[in-house]
C-alpha cells in the first residue's frame, strides 16, 4: 500500500476587517508563467515565475531557497533584479524585489509571456 502526503493551505478568506487577503497584498499581481534563472546558487538554478508585480514575484523552484535569502532573478528586458525570499511553501517561493520594478517593465514582461509562449531572458 502506498501513502501519499498532501499539504494544503486555504487563506483567501476575509480577515477580521472583512477584507480578502488578495486585496491587502499591495501592487496588482499579474499571473503568467515563464522559465528563467536565479543566482546564487552556482551554477544558476532554473525556476518558473508564476506571478509578478512591481514589488515582487512568486516562483516555483526545485532547488531549495531559504527564507531571507537574497538572489538575482533574470527578468526579460530588465536583466538581473535582486529579490529576497519572504515565504516558502514546499516548492513555491514568495519574493520581494529589493528595488521595485517599474509598472511599464511589468507590462512589457506580461505582453511577452503570453500563455504557452516561451520568452528568453537577457541574463
Amino acid at each position: 500500500m502506498a501513502w501519499f502526503a498532501l499539504q494544503a493551505e486555504f487563506s483567501d478568506g476575509p480577515d477580521r476587517a472583512g477584507r480578502r487577503r488578495a486585496d491587502r497584498r499591495g501592487p496588482r499581481r499579474r499571473k503568467l508563467a515563464f522559465d528563467t534563472l536565479v543566482t546564487p546558487p552556482e551554477p544558476a538554478a532554473k525556476v518558473v515565475v508564476l506571478d509578478l508585480s512591481e514589488a515582487g514575484l512568486m516562483l516555483h523552484a526545485q532547488d531549495d531557497l531559504a527564507v531571507g535569502e537574497v538572489f538575482e532573478v533574470a527578468l526579460p528586458g530588465a536583466g538581473a533584479v535582486e529579490a529576497r525570499v519572504v515565504w516558502k511553501r514546499i516548492t513555491l517561493y514568495g519574493c520581494k524585489f529589493l528595488s521595485p520594478v517599474s509598472r511599464g517593465m511589468i507590462s512589457a514582461i506580461v505582453l511577452r509571456a503570453r500563455p504557452g509562449a516561451s520568452i528568453a531572458t537577457d541574463c
